[in-house]
């Protein structure tokens, strides 16, 4: 169970936000890539991504660094993992600067944690992307920032554009959601069903989350996200409650409504 405290005084309004990261969204592209079997929603995406990726050349090199991708996306990646580092928001022009800033230790150790739970479901032995980060892992990480770059110049720049206007029109019928907390809670429960908002403590509860957790929020920051795989994940960083969410997981309003 998860309690998320509210500041004293807060206004929800200025405490919850809605926003989206071309970073992440890129991350998680590569991650339902990555999938033997991707979602329903992203199937034939990710035939088509495969297909240009062999006519564009950069096959071999995605199947290279599938492995940092294939089980999680990498916590360089999640928004705000990072002080300095990964924005709030970004431009997706700024994202190939934002992965070229990224600390080589971070980097390294981030790729490193993704490999290693890539070997450990799939029991492996040594992959070549981890002999060369302990050979030459500067070179891993040029070698990393020319594919993104390849990657979002041929790929995902491109497809940004076609589904940026469907995100940025649920960015903004999310934010009327934040007026008041229980209808905050409402819309959270399309995602989250046990979560619950208790006005005697100025709190939201999540539960069935192993165990009981109690976290104070200066901010909320609600992500939406095309390729998440699943409906949400939360974590905590830098005294704010981070929930990522698949806005295409969402049921319609004629679901709602049945």
């Amino acid at each position: 169970m998860i309690t998320i405290g509210l500041a004293p005084g807060y206004e929800l309004g200025q405490m919850c936000r809605f926003s989206v990261s071309p970073l992440f969204e890129m991350a998680a592209s590569l991650h339902t890539l990555a999938q033997r079997v991707p979602h329903a929603l992203h199937q034939q995406w990710c035939q088509e991504t495969r297909d240009k990726m062999q006519k564009q050349d950069i096959h071999t090199e995605w199947l290279y660094f599938a492995p940092v991708f294939a089980e999680s996306i990498p916590t360089i990646c999640l928004p705000l993992g990072i002080e300095d580092v990964l924005e709030m928001e970004l431009s997706i022009e700024t994202v190939y600067d934002q992965v070229g800033m990224i600390p080589d230790d971070v980097f390294i150790e981030s790729v490193t944690e993704s490999v290693n739970l890539y070997k450990w479901e799939r029991q492996l032995t040594v992959l070549p992307i981890e002999i060369d980060l302990e050979q030459n892992p500067a070179a891993v990480k040029s070698r990393f920032t020319l594919f993104i770059s390849s990657y979002l110049r041929l790929i995902f720049h491109p497809l940004w554009e076609e589904f940026a206007h469907t995100i940025s029109t649920e960015l903004g019928q999310a934010k009327k959601r934040t007026d008041h907390p229980e209808e905050l809670a409402v819309f959270l429960q399309n995602f989250a069903p046990t979560v619950r908002y208790l006005e005697e403590s100025k709190s939201f509860r999540l539960a069935g989350h192993g165990e009981e957790l109690q976290v104070d929020a200066q901010e909320v920051v609600l992500y939406v996200s095309w390729f998440l795989s699943q409906r949400v994940i939360y974590y905590m960083s830098h005294d704010a409650f981070f929930i990522l969410y698949n806005t295409l997981l969402l049921p319609t309003s004629e679901q709602q409504a049945e």
